[in-house]
């Protein structure tokens, strides 16, 4: 069964009659969780993958949150698949519309039966591909976070190389749409490690790691603890967690490569 875990960052607000013991409590936690995502992400490069411009800002964005402050600073590294990239103009179009139908934009091919079986071919010849679209920089261990459709056909070379392989969702859109563009992707997605939904409130990020079935919910207090603790708390628990299996009640490791 799924489980859920919550870690509000600090624990308290620090607000007006706020106690001096619990401003020094937060101090300390979030002194604590920095420390944890450290160590964690230490030798590790992020790398931001992104192909539309929404989703080239929200990588952006992650890239300037785990970069500062500077002496705490996480190496980041920043790779575009696009219209000036390798990948398939076909693809690229397929991409924008699973995007659109995600973000509630376009109401998607439902009235038509569904997305086609030729769709399905040339989203699949793109993650055949992906190990070319990659480029050379990712190495094992690296963390490589997915921002949209066409980003997400790296997926299985990312995880190929060892890297842990995070999917960077909006709060989800419902409607026929949305449903339809998740279940065409989930075929694909299969190498990813974990899925973490940022919004709609800025404060708050939740990683769903589907091998442990975990859950984990980050709440951060705004302005209260400095730059992109919210991210570096959940990368970090995505990394010591995201390939470990609960079977049968014993904790097993899960392959480094992805089973195709």
């Amino acid at each position: 069964m799924p489980f859920t875990t919550t870690d509000r960052l600090p624990p308290f607000t620090g607000g007006p009659g706020t106690s001096s013991f619990a401003r020094a409590r937060d101090l300390r936690v979030v002194a604590h969780a920095r420390e944890l995502a450290s160590d964690a992400l230490g030798g590790r490069t992020v790398w931001c993958v992104a192909a539309s411009p929404p989703a080239r800002a929200a990588a952006a964005e992650l890239r300037a949150c785990l970069s500062t402050p500077a002496e705490d600073a996480i190496a980041v590294g920043e790779h575009a698949v696009g219209a000036d990239s390798d990948a398939d103009v076909e693809l690229r179009q397929l991409a924008a519309l699973l995007d659109d139908m995600l973000g509630g934009v376009a109401p998607g091919p439902v009235a038509r039966g569904g997305l086609s079986a030729h769709e399905r071919a040339v989203y699949a010849a793109g993650a055949d591909e992906g190990e070319a679209l990659l480029g050379a920089g990712v190495r094992a261990g690296d963390v490589v976070v997915l921002h949209d459709a066409l980003a997400a056909v790296l997926a299985e070379a990312a995880r190929a190389r060892g890297a842990h392989v995070i999917r960077h969702v909006n709060a989800p859109v419902r409607g026929p749409a949305a449903a339809e563009a998740w279940a065409f992707l989930h075929a694909f997605e299969h190498a990813v490690d974990a899925y973490v939904v940022a919004g709609p409130a800025p404060d708050r990020l939740a990683a769903a790691m589907p091998s442990p079935s975990h859950v984990a919910l980050k709440e951060v207090a705004p302005g209260a603890t400095g730059a992109g603790l919210g991210w570096r708390a959940v990368l970090a628990d995505v990394i010591g967690e995201d390939r470990d299996e609960h079977v049968g009640g014993t904790l097993h490791a899960r392959p480094v490569v992805a089973v195709r």
